[in-house]
């Protein structure tokens, strides 16, 4: 699989200005929704948030990978955003994240 299999221009922001953590989650999810391979926003936001009070998925140096797998996928993908001011993040350097790839995985 390529990358471009996974990443649709319609879940791509370049511009975003989330204010917190959850808005900058809840605009990450509505980008995958664009992309057409979530069946249920509601079902996948929730397995995202589920995944992020495991642990947080900033990893660092301004990047944070959050993620999500349930039955609402239906083709795997990938949301880009690019926070041109940063948001805090609980990242793992505690640095604000100005980029941000959300992963979302059928579960299989």
């Amino acid at each position: 699989m390529r990358i471009t299999d996974l990443l649709d221009r319609r879940s791509v922001s370049l511009t975003a200005a989330p204010g917190s953590k959850s808005e900058a989650l809840d605009m990450a999810v509505d980008l995958m929704v664009r992309s057409e391979k979530i069946s249920d926003r509601d079902a996948y936001r929730a397995q995202v948030y589920l995944r992020e009070e495991e642990s947080t998925t900033g990893i660092g140096e301004g990047i944070a990978i959050p993620h999500g797998k349930c039955d609402a996928v239906k083709k795997p993908g990938l949301a880009a955003m690019v926070i041109k001011d940063g948001v805090e993040f609980e990242s793992l350097d505690d640095e604000p994240v100005t980029l941000l790839f959300l992963i979302a995985a059928p579960n299989t």
